[in-house]
């Protein structure tokens, strides 16, 4: 009867082997496991072989597992495999993997110059590029070690070749991660953190050594930070309060001065409006300065409060970072934390009692500061400067000032125009003597002969010494009473020469006298003729003659 069983399993056995084909999938349950094989059950009253090594995890007594089988008969009478199975649906589903993203594993398998070849399964080996290996550029991946990844490309065009990547997969489950991190904290918040890096405008605070928070430096105290560095170094510990979070973004907003008292609190009862404090010089802009007045208030002086009397084009005319000044405080905004300073109101605008220095018609000094082309400033007192015009230089010329001024020389003038408000000050040179041609015009009148000096030859006439410095001019015309003998008279005279004329106008605004020695000459012929016909003395002999003249002389 025995014998009959053991003749029937083995007949059935026959019978099974015969309905399984070589190369087929099956689906079985683990029954047991040996030390050099798992046994499946795979139905048909019949179990499978599989090698062990081929497991990357042993499985465990029943465990449910797909196979291909890869050999019917012999000693083991039927063997299957796991890896084999893995492989051939690896190449079917390869196009699907990628699509879906599969996390596949594998094991690296040696370093090459441009990356790593990596053991897929029995049959199937990748190929991960250096830059694809890991989340961090330098780490080196050691063979034998098994890794995750996403296959990103396959070419099937010779066998299978795939190129995978590690480091997108790191990266996303370090940003579930830092996900569930964000998401367990609230906005107000106390955390630990280590500062990693630091820039120009922020320091970056690693959190739970995994994510990453930004401290901007308006964030760091409530006094205006300049250099980071002053206040916090990289590798500091520091507690810190959540000010602000992005869950989706992974971010986080810190801040280090939100756990201190705010200083502007009693800034009021510091610091007093129109009190003069001093301060230290942090920062230089284009219209202004900032001045650090203790380690958490900060003021600031506008470009205008420097200087009652200069125009200050930057304030680095006047200050340099690091310079300690005294201001007075202008204003306090404390709702908007500011506080505006001023350096020039610490002394009294110098301009509010200058009329008592220098009343019009006062006599004054400065020294020459600038010179153009229309006159001169002149420094009278410390940042007070006066303006002398080319028109208040001289009673008779026309002077140039680039030519009379000289920068640096000492000079002297008189207070002609002064007004405070508009910080105003006008000086004259001329005005330090009085005006010739006031008493010119007291002594000589349209028509009156006085006696000239010849200065100067020109083209149309000579230039003579009229009073004192002014200057009168005879045309060529005026010379003769012809053309010849005007030519004549002119070229027989010589510099120095005097002579008698007649003014025939004068032009007080213009300072401009002309004058004639043709009608000098004409005025004189006529007082001789005018003389000697109306001389009593005469002799009788002449007097018929005379008369005749005379009555001509009446028509």
């Amino acid at each position: 009867m025995r014998m009959e069983n053991q003749e029937d399993l083995q007949e059935n056995y026959l019978k099974v082997l015969e309905k399984v084909e070589l190369g087929s999938s099956v689906s079985g349950v683990v029954i047991n496991v040996m030390k050099d094989y798992v046994l499946v059950d795979i139905g048909y009253k019949s179990e499978g072989f599989i090698k062990i090594d081929e497991f990357e995890t042993i499985p465990s007594i029943g465990d449910k597992l797909d196979a291909i089988v890869t050999k019917v008969g012999g000693e083991l009478g039927l063997v299957l495999s796991v890896a084999k199975l893995d492989s051939l649906n690896l190449q079917d589903k390869i196009d699907e993997y990628i699509s879906n993203r599969k996390v596949l594993k594998g094991k690296i398998l040696a370093e090459l110059s441009s990356g790593y070849k990596v053991q897929i399964n029995e049959n199937v080996i990748g190929f991960m590029p250096s830059y694809l290996s890991s989340k961090f550029r330098d780490e080196k991946l050691k063979r034998g070690l098994v890794v995750e990844f996403y296959v990103v490309q396959a070419d099937k065009t010779d066998g299978l070749r795939l190129i995978l990547d590690r480091r997108t997969l790191e990266r996303e489950r370090e940003l579930v991660k830092k996900k569930e991190l964000v998401s367990s904290y609230n906005e107000g918040d106390i955390v630990d953190g280590v500062v990693e890096r630091i820039t120009d405008y922020s320091a970056i605070i690693k959190v739970k050594n995994l994510v990453l928070g930004v401290l901007h430096k308006r964030n760091i105290a409530f006094n205006r930070v300049e250099n980071i560095e002053d206040f916090i170094r990289v590798g500091d510990k520091l507690r810190l309060k959540i000010i602000k979070l992005n869950v989706n973004a992974v971010k986080m907003e810190l801040s280090l001065k939100a756990l201190k008292t705010n200083p502007w609190d009693s800034v009021e009862a510091k610091y007093k409006v129109e009190s003069i404090v001093k301060g230290k010089v942090v920062k230089i802009l284009p219209f202004g300065a900032v001045v650090e007045l203790d380690s958490e208030i900060s003021g600031f002086i506008h470009i205008s409060n420097f200087s009652w009397v200069r125009v200050i084009k930057s304030p680095q005319e006047l200050v340099k970072v690091g310079q300690i000044v005294e201001v007075k405080i202008l204003e306090i905004d404390k709702e908007n934390q500011k506080i505006s300073l001023g350096i020039k109101q610490v002394n009294e605008n110098p301009w509010n009692n200058l009329a008592q220095r220098c009343a019009v018609g006062k006599v004054v000094q400065g020294v020459v500061k600038n010179i153009t082309k229309t006159g001169a400033f002149v420094s009278i007192e410390e940042g007070i400067d006066a303006y002398i015009s080319k028109f208040d230089i001289s009673w008779i010329d026309e002077v140039n000032p680039e030519e009379y001024f000289k920068l640096g020389s000492s000079i002297s003038g008189k207070v002609i125009e002064l007004d405070a408000k508009k910080q105003n000050i006008k000086l004259g040179i001329k005005q330090l003597e009085e005006n010739p041609w006031d008493d010119f015009s007291k002594s000589y009148k349209k028509g009156d002969t006085l006696e000239v000096e010849i200065v100067e030859k020109k083209s149309k006439g000579v230039q003579v010494r009229v009073y004192g410095k002014i200057m009168g001019f005879i045309s060529k015309i005026q010379l003769g009473d012809t053309k010849e003998s005007s030519l004549e008279t002119f070229e027989n005279l010589n510099i120095g020469d005097k002579l008698k004329v007649i003014i025939t106008n004068i032009d007080f605004k213009n300072k401009l006298v002309l004058l004639s020695y043709r009608a000098y000459k004409e005025q004189k012929s006529s007082e001789e003729i005018s003389s000697y016909l109306f001389k009593e003395d005469d002799e009788e002999s002449y007097k018929p003659f005379a008369n005749l003249l005379k009555r001509n002389a009446d028509v």
